[in-house]
């Protein structure tokens, strides 16, 4: 069982995860690039998955400099650990936003 402590915890990593990951994708984009508009960490369709951080790794490739020459590998640690933990992390929060609750999850309630 879940009290109300545990969920409002839960509820401050996954909305605070979400926010750094905004913050961190202009912070890169800045530091590759300041010249250009920065990105956030949106979600993009690679392969045809959504991937949490795809549109930040799109922008690594493509609007880096030339003089940047681990592009390809920012990408790919990017999107790497899109596929493996932040996606899935990022689900989470979009449900909690939304109002609804994670599926498996039982919280405690007091009438």
């Amino acid at each position: 069982m879940m009290g109300f402590h545990h969920l409002q915890i839960l509820h401050c990593i996954l909305y605070s995860l979400k926010s750094f990951l905004d913050v961190f994708a202009r912070l890169i984009c800045k530091v590759i690039n300041p010249s250009t508009e920065p990105t956030t960490f949106g979600s993009k369709k690679v392969e045809g998955k959504a991937l949490s951080g795809a549109k930040l790794a799109r922008w690594v490739e493509g609007c880096s400099p030339y003089s940047f020459s681990d592009k390809l590998q920012l990408r790919d640690i990017i999107l790497s650990h899109s596929r493996v933990w932040i996606s899935e992390a990022v689900v989470y929060r979009d449900t909690l936003a939304h109002y609804r609750e994670i599926q498996g999850m039982e919280q405690m309630h007091v009438p």
